[in-house]
């Protein structure tokens, strides 16, 4: 074999050593996403809510650093409780913060503008006493 030929071949190993990574990092996020998102979406057995249904954005639309998300209001909440992930370059949860169950809509702040990246959302109503109902369906969007 000749050099050239052995570079080409060290480069093709290489390449696959790479894709393995990556393909081993993806698993290792998306079981993170499994369990923030799946787990635990479970309601608890006493739930005294139904989930708020997500209004904006919802399917991996493009928005700029500071979206408005808005969810549909539930009946008898005394707050809702925002849930913001991020996949940049792992998933983390990056905002969680308490609304009053007044506002049915959010607009993120100067101070939490968002990099570009995907982002999941989800949004939950809470009672008086705390106890927490059911989350939304998770809403996607993209910050370009």
């Amino acid at each position: 074999m000749s050099g050239v030929e052995e570079s080409k071949m060290n480069r093709i190993r290489a390449n696959i050593k790479l894709i393995a990574l990556l393909t081993a990092a993806s698993v290792i996020c998306l079981s993170a996403v499994y369990f923030l998102f799946v787990a635990e979406a479970k309601p608890p057995s006493n739930s005294v809510f139904n989930a708020p249904n997500l209004m904006s954005p919802i399917k991996s639309v493009a928005v700029q650093s500071m979206p408005e998300l808005v969810w549909s209001q539930v009946k008898s909440a005394s707050t809702y409780e925002l849930q913001i992930v991020s996949e940049n370059p792992i998933r983390t949860v990056c905002s969680k913060r308490a609304l009053p169950a007044s506002q049915a809509s959010y607009r993120l702040q100067a101070n939490e503008a968002l990099a570009p990246g995907i982002y999941h959302w989800r949004v939950r109503a809470v009672d008086n006493l705390g106890k927490a109902g059911m989350w939304s369906e998770d809403g996607i969007f993209i910050v370009q």
